[in-house]
């Protein structure tokens, strides 16, 4: 695959139908074409850059991901591909991962045998995730959330931690992660958008709650990656650690979550998030070590696309 050159923005179209142009003309058709293992199983990890797909082991959250992608594609009118045989196919795909415990390991090798068996909770918050975009894409939303209910409860018995949330793996791997909970905030809120099931209201709420009293620094308003067994922060430079995007993802889910709910203090977190990060810079540079100019307009990219509304700050 030749690199392609850079075009300028048509001062015609807004950002988020030039974001969907590149998406329904660029990235799609690639990914369809080449990403998608029909011979055999699921979604290629990387293509190198002849745009090749590469012959490595497969992490679940891929083939999740990948799943949405093009259910959230069929959605927005996308029909240069048969989107729905990727989504049909992602999801037969993520069962080949499903152990006998009803969890999902995290990696499989491309004969499907395990390269990592444990299961971690940031794969099982793609595979909510990507069952409730395919069961509305698909019609069949009855049985995945069945599915994804019983993956929940399995959830909740083997990783669940004693103060919210849930734990690393099965193993006990520290430190604890606020990105994997991120991820189980966004699949509980699209749940909530068409269930009225209330364990997504009440994952949603949980994670909420942890936002709020944990992942928060009371003193700086930014939120933290790192935590020990206890939910406690990290007294150290590790510890310290804050992530850009991340940032924008939270505020983002938090005030959505907010306007679900009629929630004032995930508003409140949401805006000092998003103006903390937006509009001083030199604070961002100090807390996270780096500007967010690359993670920003990423993620400001893909909030067009989800249709995001902007906040009133």
């Amino acid at each position: 695959m030749n690199a392609r050159k850079i075009v300028p923005m048509d001062p015609m179209l807004n950002i988020a139908d030039e974001a969907q142009k590149w998406l329904f003309d660029s990235a799609l058709p690639v990914w369809f074409d080449s990403g998608i293992d029909f011979d055999n199983w699921g979604f290629s990890e990387r293509l190198d850059e002849s745009g090749h797909p590469i012959d490595e082991p497969r992490r679940i959250n891929v083939q999740a991901r990948q799943t949405y992608v093009f259910a959230l594609a069929g959605k927005m009118g996308w029909a240069r591909r048969n989107w729905r045989a990727a989504v049909v196919h992602g999801l037969e795909a993520i069962e080949n991962y499903r152990r006998a415990d009803g969890l999902y390991a995290f990696k499989l090798n491309t004969d499907s045998s395990y390269f990592v068996e444990a299961p971690e909770v940031y794969g099982q918050a793609f595979v909510l995730f990507a069952w409730a975009h395919a069961g509305v894409a698909l019609d069949c939303q009855v049985t995945l959330e069945a599915k994804a209910l019983a993956l929940l409860m399995r959830l909740r018995d083997t990783l669940g931690h004693l103060r919210g949330g849930f734990c690393e793996d099965d193993v006990g791997t520290l430190p604890l992660r606020s990105n994997p909970h991120m991820h189980l905030f966004e699949a509980a809120q699209a749940w909530m958008a068409i269930s009225e099931a209330p364990e997504w209201k009440n994952l949603a709420r949980e994670i909420a709650d942890l936002a709020l009293t944990r992942f928060i620094d009371p003193n700086s308003g930014y939120l933290r990656e790192l935590f020990d067994a206890d939910w406690n922060a990290i007294p150290d430079a590790e510890g310290m650690l804050a992530e850009p995007g991340h940032q924008f993802e939270w505020a983002w889910l938090l005030e959505r979550y907010s306007r679900l709910v009629g929630d004032s203090a995930c508003l409140k977190a949401s805006k000092i998030l998003y103006t903390l990060l937006a509009w001083d810079p030199a604070l961002a540079q100090h807390v996270c070590g780096q500007q967010p100019n690359g993670s920003s307009l990423r993620y400001a990219l893909a909030m067009t696309i989800k249709s995001f509304q902007p906040m009133r700050v």
